[in-house]
């Protein structure tokens, strides 16, 4: 009974993958017209990135006469609002000191203050190409939209770090095929495009203002539950926004936790149904490969072979976006063996020298 439910674990787990790779479509808006923008940055102790990400804004392809971009200072300690302020004599800049703690608070100041409708969230640690913003705008206004979600992309060159790159292309592509086939499932502030006048009527980041996270996610399903047909995620390179990988397991380690630590309050329950088929097909995979492999050969040879064309089929499918190994994607069931040390991972969740509360 336990093994037929692996093997058709796995079964499940490549056609869900196949479906991913079918339905993965890159979108190009029809016009880059500029529009007016507020990008709002929430930054704690970011000296050593913010003027990267800043940079990165300078550069686009678009007319920043036409940008507004808040940097909402959550209580840094360094010199994090200086070297913003440097900024003003190139961009249409306002530093912001949040009045209360946190990333979400500081992120509703921001929004609060904002002088434009269309809102572009973003993070300090993050740096965009120079077409980003005509083309989150151009689908955005194209398609009438509520939301956009907008792809991210791991930088950094060790061998973990690239298996990160190659990990959260998957998440992103089969985040993307999820919300737009009418099934949210998560996407990322940092790259997240919303009018103010909706978040304002679905009350923002009120119904999950006690979880410290999940001001991405979590707003994006209230936007979804409020009108799916206005909410989109965009897989386009030109619309990516990079960010670095964790430099070591223990971060890692961290992060994960620290994404995991809002899945509780997520409205829709097959999200949950995704994770466990995800952590049942890896342990089909080490139980029917360790076990099988050597008394089963030609049968378990054939359920290892259907998993790993459905996962190299949607990784040459995710390639037309993303820029990671191909290879790293046969490695995949061996790096994400931390999935299971997380429940061990018994350090505090913390952000920024502050507790995360799930």
């Amino acid at each position: 009974m336990i093994t037929g439910l692996l093997i058709l674990s796995v079964v499940m787990y490549g056609c869900f993958i196949l479906w991913l790779a079918i339905n993965i479509k890159v979108q190009r808006p029809t016009s880059y017209e500029s529009a007016a923008i507020s990008i709002i940055i929430p930054a704690r102790n970011e000296e050593a990135h913010i003027g990267a990400c800043l940079n990165s804004i300078v550069r686009q392809n678009y007319d920043l006469a036409k940008v507004e971009v808040i940097v909402m200072d959550d209580s840094s300690d360094d010199h994090t609002a200086e070297i913003a302020g440097t900024f003003k004599d190139r961009l249409n800049l306002r530093v912001i000191k949040s009045t209360s703690q946190g990333k979400k608070q500081a992120l509703k100041q921001g929004i609060e203050s904002a002088t434009s409708d269309i809102i572009l969230t973003t993070d300090a640690d993050c740096v965009a190409g120079d077409l980003w913003l005509g083309t989150m705008t151009g689908m955005f206004l194209d398609n009438d939209l509520h939301m956009l979600c907008g792809p991210i992309e791991f930088s950094g060159r060790s061998w973990l770090q690239q298996l990160q790159k190659a990990e959260s292309a998957a998440i992103v592509g089969m985040s993307a095929v999820m919300l737009n086939k009418g099934m949210p499932a998560t996407c990322n502030g940092a790259n997240l495009m919303f009018r103010k006048s909706i978040f304002n009527r679905v009350g923002g980041y009120d119904t999950h203002a006690h979880i410290m996270s999940g001001d991405d996610d979590l707003l994006m399903q209230r936007f979804a539950k409020d009108n799916p047909g206005k909410v989109s995620y965009m897989l386009n390179k030109d619309a990516i926004v990079t960010t670095k990988a964790a430099k070591d397991m223990n971060e890692l380690l961290a992060q994960r936790k620290r994404w995991l630590s809002k899945r509780h309050a997520y409205l829709y329950p097959y999200n949950k149904r995704v994770q466990v088929l995800v952590v049942i097909h890896l342990l089909a995979f080490y139980f029917v490969g360790g076990i099988w492999l050597s008394v089963y050969f030609w049968s378990t040879f054939s359920l290892l072979a259907f998993k790993y064309m459905a996962d190299l089929i949607y990784g040459i499918r995710l390639k037309a976006v993303f820029s990671f190994r191909l290879a790293d994607v046969l490695l995949m069931p061996f790096y994400q063996l931390y999935i299971f040390l997380l429940p061990f991972y018994g350090k505090s969740l913390e952000w920024k020298g502050r507790k995360i509360n799930g």
